[in-house]
């Protein structure tokens, strides 16, 4: 198989550095999926990746793109007997009667635990997608989940009742009762032994996770606590509330250990960072800020957007920080100064919720744009085309060992979806595009359309090193 036909088009590259060309190569896969081109956006990943072979990245973007080309694309849908969708991204879809609020992975990634506002939390197999145990039912919508630290059990709350926990692997309701009412949000200690809740009535409050009881004064604002959660060594926990305050608690005693963080406007949100040092807050009067936890002083001037800021929270390792905002924009920032660590990352609609890569190098953007997206940390750049649904997006999450995100949705779904690098070749992924685009190099970064034997001759080379893809082996 010859270089050409191969659509390599290593010559002609002007001069430019190995760098240089393998920026361009990106911008134009970048233009390319832009434009909803997948195939051209894939043709110029593998241009790059051949010349940075050892940029991981790229196969992650590689991947992403691959998934999202239909095979049809590829092959008649009659020579493949594919009649599936045409995304092959999507693993699994978990259905609800209304819409999907929430939806997170259990520490070890084997199980799924859902929000709805049909009135139940679900718990489903990540593997099969199937419930694995009967609905955990509330009065009213349920708009929160999580799974203690162990992963045995499940917390979900409802805005007008008590949060409840219940086994993850029975669905049977477990002991204690926690005696708060129109609780929005809740969260275990590190070590599971307490519980926090947040609730409408102005108060968050500590339990003891056995038995129930009441374990300091309630942690009280001037208005509704949205959020609360514990720092990682368990000793602190932080509320978020429509006071335009975010406050730091010591959790052996309730008393404040800092003054308030105060912003002039409702604060959305709030988070420690890995090491537990910094809290960094997100509000509707258009701002996010990082602060001491230690303290409570500013760290870095205000992380500016341009309309309410609806979520903000740091990378693993605590050297980034991401924001979400209602100006259709997320936005990543270095946590130590607040600089602008990249352009901003672009929605048509509200930005309501992101998260991290267990490894920092990718993150995920929920949208009202009926879209989540993925983003190159360190570039800013897409990481592979929108995965879109049929309504708002309003949560993301990865799975544990990231190769995998879960979405939830307004359209009644959760969604798994398969995100991981290919382990192809570069050369098969080459082969791939320049199918699937019936494109190879002419010179520089212009395209020629290949030949009726051309493309042929690829794609009998291509099944038979790849036969799992036309469902032979």
């Amino acid at each position: 198989m010859s270089r050409v036909s191969l659509g390599l088009g290593l010559a002609g590259a002007g001069g430019l550095s190995r760098a240089q060309t393998v920026a361009a190569d990106e911008t134009a896969a970048d233009n390319a999926m832009a434009k909803g081109d997948f195939a051209t956006a894939l043709f110029w990943t593998a241009e790059a990746m051949k010349r940075d072979p050892e940029d991981a990245l790229l196969r992650w973007r590689a991947g992403n793109l691959i998934r999202q080309i239909p095979l049809q694309a590829v092959a008649p849908a009659a020579d493949t007997g594919n009649d599936g969708p045409p995304n092959r991204a999507l693993l699994r879809t978990m259905t609800h009667d209304n819409s999907v609020e929430d939806a997170v992975f259990s520490p070890d990634g084997r199980a799924i635990a859902t929000a709805s506002w049909d009135r139940t939390a679900r718990v489903w197999s990540t593997q099969s997608g199937e419930a694995l145990v009967p609905p955990l039912t509330y009065p009213e919508q349920v708009q929160f989940v999580a799974f203690r630290p162990d992963g045995r059990a499940v917390i979900a709350t409802s805005y007008v009742s008590p949060a409840h926990v219940w086994d993850a692997a029975t669905g049977k309701l477990l002991p204690p009762e926690l005696a708060q009412d129109r609780v929005r949000s809740a969260a275990f200690s590190p070590d599971g032994k307490i519980i926090a809740t947040a609730s409408n009535d102005g108060a968050a409050r500590l339990w003891d996770a056995m038995t129930g009881k009441s374990l300091v004064p309630p942690l009280t604002h001037a208005g509704a606590v949205v959020s609360v959660t514990f720092s990682p060594d368990g000793r602190l926990v932080l509320t978020a509330s429509s006071d335009h305050t975010a406050r730091v608690w010591n959790v052996a005693t309730g008393q404040p250990a800092t003054p308030p963080l105060q912003h002039k406007f409702w604060v959305t949100s709030a988070a420690f960072s890995p090491d537990g040092r910094a809290v960094v807050t997100a509000s509707q009067d258009k701002t996010a800020r990082v602060w001491s936890a230690a303290t409570g002083e500013p760290i870095t001037p205000p992380l500016a957007h341009d309309d309410a800021v609806n979520f903000a929270a740091f990378s693993p390792e605590g050297r980034v920080v991401v924001t979400a905002g209602n100006d259709a924009t997320a936005r990543l920032w270095v946590a130590a100064t607040g600089d602008s660590l990249t352009p901003p990352l672009t929605h048509e609609d509200a930005v309501v919720h992101a998260a991290f890569s267990p490894d920092g190098k990718i993150v995920a953007t929920a949208s009202d744009d009926y879209t989540a997206r993925l983003w190159e940390v360190a570039t800013g750049r897409p990481l592979g085309p929108p995965l879109r649904h049929a309504l708002n997006v309003r949560h993301v999450a990865f799975s544990p060992d990231g190769r995998s995100l879960l979405t939830a949705c307004w359209d009644k779904a959760a969604r798994l979806w398969d995100i991981s690098p290919t382990d192809w070749p570069t050369e098969d992924v080459a082969m791939f595009a320049a199918i699937a685009s019936s494109s190879r190099v002419a010179s520089g970064s212009v395209l020629q359309a290949l030949t009726a034997a051309e493309r042929d001759g690829l794609m009998k080379t291509f099944r038979l090193r790849h036969p799992e893809m036309f469902g032979t082996r």
